[in-house]
């Protein structure tokens, strides 16, 4: 095996001892690189500074303060989610409703050319829980696990 340092023979009693702690220490790095990771997503929420892929409805403005999304329709088609939850009591309802009227719910788009753009995309049983749900129509801040 080669590498930045040198040549060495895993047969090599001496050498394999040197692959086995280089690789244990590789290991140990990985540990606390991941431990690190969460608690430095901790301490960016707690200053309020933590960013995430926001539901629909809401975006973030040029100072990176979340807002209600500026488009009317997008406002309108989560409204719409919570006004008939309200009326009829049940997501499977709501999803029903949507497919009946054939209504699209928006949905942003991550990656590729359509990259932060809103689309318009089914509503299915699991979306309808999933905004429900979401901490963040109450007017919460929430951070991403």
């Amino acid at each position: 095996m080669i590498d930045e340092d040198g040549c060495y023979d895993p047969a090599d009693f001496n050498d394999g001892l040197l692959l086995g702690l280089k690789g244990t220490m590789a290991q140990a790095e990985l540990h606390f690189l991941h431990a690190r990771l969460p608690g430095g997503k901790l301490n960016k929420a707690k200053k309020g500074e933590l960013r995430f892929p926001l539901p629909a409805g809401f975006c973030y403005d040029e100072q990176s303060r979340i807002i209600l999304d500026p488009h009317e329709e997008v406002r309108g088609a989560v409204g719409l989610v919570f006004r008939l939850f309200r009326e009829t009591g049940t997501a499977f309802a709501v999803m029903q409703r949507f497919a009946e009227s054939a209504l699209r719910f928006p949905k942003r788009s991550y990656g590729g050319a359509w990259d932060g753009k809103m689309i318009g995309g089914r509503l299915t049983h699991t979306r309808v829980l999933a905004r429900l749900k979401n901490p963040s129509y109450a007017g919460m801040y929430v951070g991403s696990a």
